[in-house]
């Protein structure tokens, strides 16, 4: 599964995954609940969020009325979501990271044996298209010089 930072969910919309409870304050206490909602349906967008002792909980604030608490629990999101709004998780990050310390030669190495070697095979045949062209025109003239040297030894 997939693990995003909390800063990065910031200004994106939730959409439950399953029935959540909504808070009037960053407590899940049965008091404090307001609502729930339900499976598929936007939870709004996260506006900010608290850090407490029992987890996180995302802060909503409408346009109209008063803002609400949702707890992050694993599981109650869809993740699908985030990635369609463009979030990149902690191990995306990283992988670019790791990447990025790559030389351009490592990294088509990477590329290409991910792709199944079929970019190296193309590269090689290609070379070897231009290196026959590059030395075609010195082919010819050393052909045609020792057919000369021949015609001259055997006049």
């Amino acid at each position: 599964m997939a693990t995003y930072s909390a800063n990065d969910i910031v200004g994106k919309s939730l959409i439950a995954k399953r029935t959540i409870p909504v808070f009037k304050l960053p407590a899940a206490t049965w008091n404090n609940r307001i609502g729930v909602v339900n499976k598929g349906n936007s939870v709004g967008v996260v506006y900010s969020y608290v850090q407490r002792p029992d987890g996180i909980y995302w802060m909503f604030k409408p346009k109209f009325g008063s803002t609400y608490y949702v707890k992050h629990n694993p599981g109650d999101f869809d993740l699908s979501n985030l990635q369609t709004q463009g979030v990149i998780s902690q191990e995306e990050k990283a992988e670019e990271e790791r990447r990025e310390e790559l030389s351009w030669w490592e990294r088509l190495k990477e590329d290409t044996a991910a792709a199944g070697g079929q970019f190296q095979k193309d590269i090689v045949k290609m070379g070897s298209i231009v290196l026959v062209i590059a030395l075609l025109p010195t082919i010819v003239r050393t052909i045609n010089q020792g057919s000369k040297m021949l015609l001259e030894k055997k006049k």
